[in-house]
């Protein structure tokens, strides 16, 4: 589509430009520079009393056919200041007054830096599209636009949507809307805290704040925590949340479910009779090993379930019943996870070579928890300084002289010098750094 442009000034016609709607009029500025040597910085273009701005397009405000536009030619102090606050919109504050009410100079700054708008004259902070531009960018210029507009819907939802914050400093009437305050939720959940104390009562309202945190649901009012609807969106969101849940649904096996899946360690929040239920704990305990310590005994005492949390979380051993710390099978899948889980094992695993392998394998440390007679064990401390040399502090005192375990403890980590036997550390240390590989180990 083609737009003929008949470029006016007050003394006369100017120039014609063909422009498509595609065009920005910053574009048609260039086109008329091009045709009459006026600078584009001088240019102000307007279609009957409508400003057109540099960035929208020809064909947002004029359709086909021939337009006439007027051409306003900017004075030098103009340019200046265009240029000025075109790349640090703050300097508007330093601009005088008759360039603060210049709708496209502020316009320029704004875009800059949105809290230029507050140097902008009465005149212009009541102009909504500036004020939108401006609070987009900053929401604390919500407070600088004109009273009038603080009342429109439009700004209003601008606001709140650049700052949820804002929500606090309206008018009761926009902390009362439902629109508004759900904008603001977008944002951060927490507006409903500004808003009018009864929306915590409405449904919807609820239903959008857990959707986002579900431990919104502690703030639930008028009955909405024995919503079914409501608490699964919220244990969806947070398991954690079924604490806030009313007591009927936290005996529900349907919402537990949901609950469990998103954190196990929900499962403290069920009732007693769920705690008991095989296929909830299991789903808790696949979830995360610690919701162990929540399920009833009998099921704590269940090899398939405390398998299960083990292998998810291998300190999730300590709250098996003491038979399955006895288990050569259970143990050996916990440390297998986390070789510190070794320390809740019974103590004849303690002394168990695969199990005590297995564990320093995983995690070094564990050879604190390991029986006297391994932690003499060569192959044990060797296994144990390989993943973390300071295991070394653990081992018996004549193996921390052995020249193999030491060099693997050191390569491992250089601070485990400090627990290497005394007169083999003091030689290391009378040892220039790049000898002591070599005449101590070789």
């Amino acid at each position: 589509m083609e737009v003929v442009l008949s470029i006016n000034s007050f003394a006369g016609g100017l120039c014609k430009v063909v422009a498509t709607a595609s065009w920005t009029w910053r574009r048609v500025k260039t086109a008329v520079q091009e045709a009459t040597s006026i600078p584009v910085a001088e240019q102000r273009l307007l279609a009957g009393n409508c400003h057109l701005g540099d960035e929208v397009l020809v064909g947002d405000l004029i359709s086909a056919g021939a337009v006439d536009i007027v051409l306003l030619r900017r004075g030098l102090e103009q340019v200046k200041w265009l240029d000025y606050v075109s790349f640090d919109g703050r300097k508007l504050a330093e601009a005088p007054a008759s360039i603060r009410e210049d709708r496209e100079i502020v316009f320029a700054a704004v875009r800059d830096d949105g809290s230029a708008f507050q140097f902008a004259l009465d005149l212009l902070r009541s102009d909504l599209q500036l004020a939108l531009v401006a609070i987009k960018y900053d929401a604390d210029m919500f407070q600088h636009v004109c009273a009038d507009l603080c009342e429109d819907r439009e700004i209003v939802l601008a606001a709140v949507r650049s700052s949820w914050t804002t929500l606090g400093d309206l008018p009761e009437k926009f902390r009362r809307d439902r629109e508004v305050v759900l904008a603001a939720m977008q944002l951060d959940e927490r507006a409903l805290f500004l808003a009018a104390p009864e929306l915590r009562d409405d449904r919807e309202m609820m239903l959008c704040a857990v959707s986002f945190n579900g431990g919104m649901l502690e703030y639930a009012g008028g009955g909405l925590d024995a919503d079914r609807e409501l608490v699964g969106r919220a244990v969806s969101q947070n398991g954690l949340a079924l604490e806030c849940a009313a007591a009927a649904l936290r005996a529900d096996p349907g919402t537990l479910l949901a609950a469990v899946a998103q954190n196990g360690n929900a499962l403290e929040f069920a009732a007693a009779l769920l705690k008991a239920d095989p296929a909830i704990v299991f789903e808790a305990v696949a979830q995360n090993g610690e919701a162990l310590q929540f399920a009833a005994e009998e099921l704590q005492a269940d090899p398939s379930i405390v398998l299960c949390a083990v292998r998810q979380r291998g300190d999730a051993l300590r709250y098996a019943h003491a038979d399955l710390r006895a288990c050569h099978d259970v143990v050996l899948a916990a440390v297998g996870q986390h070789g510190g889980a070794l320390c809740f094992a019974a103590a004849a695993l303690k002394a168990d070579l695969t199990i005590v392998l297995a564990a320093v394998a995983q995690a070094g440390s564990a050879l604190e928890h390991v029986s006297e007679e391994l932690r003499a064990n060569r192959q044990v401390v060797l296994a144990a300084v390989s993943q973390n040399g300071g295991a070394l502090y653990f081992a018996s005192e004549h193996l921390k002289a052995d020249p193999a375990i030491v060099e693997t403890a050191l390569q491992q980590d250089s601070g485990s010098i400090c627990f290497v036997a005394p007169d083999v550390r003091m030689a290391l240390s009378a040892k220039q750094p790049e000898d002591v590989a070599f005449e101590l180990f070789h």
